[in-house]
């Protein structure tokens, strides 16, 4: 349970990291297994014979929730060469 609400905090900023500090391990391996779900789920809802509009809503939302969840997985890798480099 704990992994579906972890990239929900990491992704609308209720537990983001300084701006310095990447993100935990818990965090970044929940944000992962979430954006594999997203891109099932949505690749699964596109394979589909009958796409209804409850489907395509459900499509959407996975798609947007899988580009934030990529957006703050580049922005973690980012801070985590920072990190390493300096």
């Amino acid at each position: 349970m704990i992994f579906l609400i972890y990239p929900l905090l990491a992704i609308f900023g209720y537990k983001k990291a300084t701006e310095d500090e990447p993100l935990s391990m818990t965090m970044l391996s929940s944000l992962l297994s979430w954006l594999c779900c997203s891109f099932m789920v949505a690749y699964g809802a596109s394979k589909s014979p009958i796409k209804t509009p409850p489907v395509l809503g459900a499509m959407l939302v996975c798609c947007l929730c899988s580009s934030s969840a990529t957006s703050s997985l580049v922005n973690d890798t980012m801070k985590r060469i920072k990190k390493m480099s300096a």
